[in-house]
């Protein structure tokens, strides 16, 4: 009769319901993208897009110690802006994992397109995300222009149209949330520039096959950080290693100053939860930015590398 109430306690925490929603939110440098916008790649050539669209499936969460939520029967396609999707209320608490694939898994390529109604990810899109039976859907869609010149317009078109079983990938991502307010969800991060990885926007032109830069890019999947956990935890714990930072307020003006760095490629105003309140590149080893009509609270001054590794920070009370 004693163990009664603890019994009880156990299986609200163990069966309490969390609205579950999962984003890919598209980032370039650390900063989040905004399509039509032109933005430099890791090797500093501009380019920019107006269509990222990609499959993402066999979807499996691991929570509150190894519990396994599957998904797998989930088809999902991220396009551009439309990237949250809602998997209603489930037993989790904490988010420890989450696997899953980009692309559309063998046993559902070569289906008829027909089939699906209007609205569902494997039915018609424009672009077009699937060539008929024999070739499959595009795993990943990518439509932009890259610069030839380096002058920042951007003239010579690009797409990547990636075709093939074979470039179906895998992705293990460690993740750390925990539901609040009966909600919990998992951030990830599309980082285009890790995606566009040893790929020339200016001279890659048409590619619409399972071979060359395709095999690129999706190999880039597996092999650095496209996708990366979207928690400003993450961010603070990157190691710091060049640089000064100092700030000052005077009315209701923050100005930031830095110096001494030589790796810096650009810089965000965090507040002290993570949300972003201002980013810019930074062009030169020193300089100044001021933010105004900043409200009163606490902050974070972030400096960020061309490869997304935190070279400094600096903390601001307003």
């Amino acid at each position: 009769m004693k163990l009664f109430p603890f019994i009880i306690l156990f299986s609200i925490i163990s069966f309490s319901q969390s609205n579950l929603k999962i984003s890919f939110k598209p980032y370039n440098l650390n900063s989040p993208y905004q399509f039509n916008t032109t933005v430099s790649d890791l090797a500093g050539t501009p380019f920019k897009l107006t269509t990222l669209y990609y499959y993402i499936s066999n979807i499996h969460v691991y929570h509150d110690g190894g519990q396994h939520l599957n998904l797998s029967d989930t088809v999902l396609i991220v396009k551009n802006d439309n990237y949250t999707f809602d998997f209603g209320n489930q037993s989790i608490t904490t988010i420890e994992q989450i696997n899953f694939g980009v692309g559309v898994p063998l046993s559902l390529n070569h289906s008829d397109i027909s089939t699906y109604p209007i609205d569902h990810p494997l039915s018609f899109h424009s672009p077009s995300m699937q060539w008929g039976w024999t070739s499959g859907y595009n795993q990943i869609g990518i439509v932009g222009q890259g610069d030839v010149n380096i002058d920042w317009i951007t003239e010579n078109d690009f797409e990547l149209f990636s075709l093939g079983d074979d470039l179906y990938k895998n992705v293990q991502l460690p993740i750390s949330s925990t539901s609040s307010n009966s909600q919990v969800k998992i951030d990830i991060r599309t980082n285009i520039e890790q995606l566009l990885r040893n790929i020339n926007p200016a001279t890659v032109g048409f590619v619409h096959s399972g071979t060359g830069a395709n095999v690129t890019m999706m190999e880039n999947i597996i092999n650095y950080p496209v996708f990366t956990q979207g928690d400003f935890t993450s961010i603070l714990e990157n190691k710091m290693n060049e640089g000064e930072l100092y700030s000052s307020i005077q009315s209701n003006e923050i100005k930031v100053n830095w110096t001494n760095f030589m790796n810096a490629s650009s810089y965000k105003l965090l507040n002290i939860e993570g949300k972003e309140i201002a980013a810019g590149n930074i062009d030169s080893n020193k300089g100044e930015v001021i933010f105004t009509e900043i409200s009163n609270g606490n902050y974070w001054f972030v400096i960020f590398s061309k490869d997304g590794n935190q070279l400094n920070r600096i903390r601001i009370i307003k």
